[in-house]
């Protein structure tokens, strides 16, 4: 509700479609319960926008680049959003059980919350 009543600006990402619209409506919502005009607020999606002159030149330019991702960087990556070693984490394995809960998270939750 803090960025209902406060924020000009809420950066967020969601894994589908539906999700992210029901985000924008609800937070749009809580917005005008707050006394504030709905519009007011903006909402900055987590998105990574590949383009190319066609479909199928955005997908193989895409494909380009997450071939550059190296595997232990992005397990580094993991590792740090959810304060684990990354030595405990396997490219073919389950994550710990014992990850700390989203309440323990300082930043990056919509993140840590995928």
């Amino acid at each position: 509700d803090f960025a209902a009543g406060y924020a000009e600006a809420v950066f967020t990402a969601h894994q589908t479609l539906a999700d992210a619209q029901d985000f924008y409506a609800d937070l749009k919502r809580r917005t005008t319960a707050a006394g504030r005009d709905p519009q007011s607020i903006k909402i900055l999606p987590g998105i990574v926008p590949v383009i190319g002159a066609t479909e199928a030149e955005a997908l193989k330019l895409e494909r380009e680049l997450d071939e550059l991702i190296l595997p232990e960087h992005a397990v580094g990556q993991l590792a740090n959003l959810l304060r684990v070693s990354p030595d405990s984490l396997k490219l073919d394995g389950q994550l710990p059980a014992d990850l700390p809960s989203e309440d323990e998270i300082e930043g990056s939750k919509s993140r840590y919350t995928l």
